[in-house]
């Protein structure tokens, strides 16, 4: 479809193809209009004038120009972590590196867990009791 002739409406299409706003608002913006008065004319002009049909267009085209996959995706993280690295940007490399272990699959997964129920228990008491105020700063209980 070509740019719509009206060049009121291709704005209001326009506004509307990047998502985040609502009809009436596009139109309002775009046609010079009060709010209250796009809501009753926006439904209207978006059938008459095509623009629901090139908004869909302007959104095809764009979804076609951004494809990327997953690796190429992962690629980037680690050029930009390599690139921040050595200008010392550690922060940054820190930020990429983490982008990429999350996005693989058990990646900060431990190894093997294995828990003691006793002792964990015990250990989650002991911190709770020293929140508390029951235990001294030797681990001690206090009162008994």
């Amino acid at each position: 479809m070509p740019i719509l002739p009206n060049a009121k409406a291709e704005a209001c299409a326009l506004l509307l193809a990047p998502g985040g706003i609502s009809e009436a608002e596009a139109y309002s913006k775009a046609f010079g209009c009060s709010l209250k008065s796009a809501y009753s004319n926006a439904t209207v002009a978006m059938g008459k004038h095509g623009i629901r049909e090139r908004v869909k267009e302007l959104q095809a085209a764009g979804a076609a120009k951004f494809t990327t996959t997953r690796a190429e995706w992962l690629e980037s993280f680690k050029r930009i972590a390599g690139k921040a690295e050595s200008a010392g940007d550690f922060a940054a490399a820190k930020g990429c590196l983490r982008e990429i272990g999350l996005a693989m699959p058990g990646w900060y997964a431990p190894d093997k867990v294995e828990l003691d129920a006793p002792s964990a228990l015990g250990s989650l008491f002991a911190r709770v009791s020293a929140f508390r105020g029951v235990l001294d700063e030797n681990g001690e209980v206090v009162g008994e």
